[in-house]
């Protein structure tokens, strides 16, 4: 089941944020997922489910990076001030899929909201 995970981002600002996958077993002892095996991560952001993408990062697209060793799960998403600002403020929706060989995974889901900016320079 995915993570539920709203976040807020400043217009016109980059966005760089570290996510880490962890895994709760029956008993809720819980454990980084090891990203060895990812064969992609992809985030995307629409106005609405089934809407246009507006900002899309990957593994692939390298707006996405592993964060040191694969075994600890961290993973960064990164969008630049250029690509935030064109977006007005508002509220919006993401998810973040996990590829491993043949299954996806959706690992955290939720609003991505872009804040106004409150000092005009």
């Amino acid at each position: 089941m995915a993570g539920a995970l709203d976040l807020k981002v400043p217009h016109e600002q980059t966005f760089l944020t570290n996510f880490t996958i962890r895994e709760c077993d029956s008993t809720n002892v819980c454990a980084a997922r090891d990203l060895t095996d990812a064969t992609e991560i992809s985030m995307q952001v629409r106005k609405k489910p089934g809407s246009t993408v507006l900002l899309e990062a990957t593994l692939t697209n390298g707006k996405i990076a592993i964060v040191g060793d694969p075994a600890n799960g961290t993973f960064s998403v990164f969008f630049s001030d250029s690509e935030i600002t064109p977006i007005p403020p508002g509220k919006y929706f993401y998810n973040i899929i996990l590829s491993e060989s043949a299954a996806q995974v959706v690992i955290v889901q939720g609003a991505f909201i872009i804040t106004p900016s409150i000092t005009v320079v």
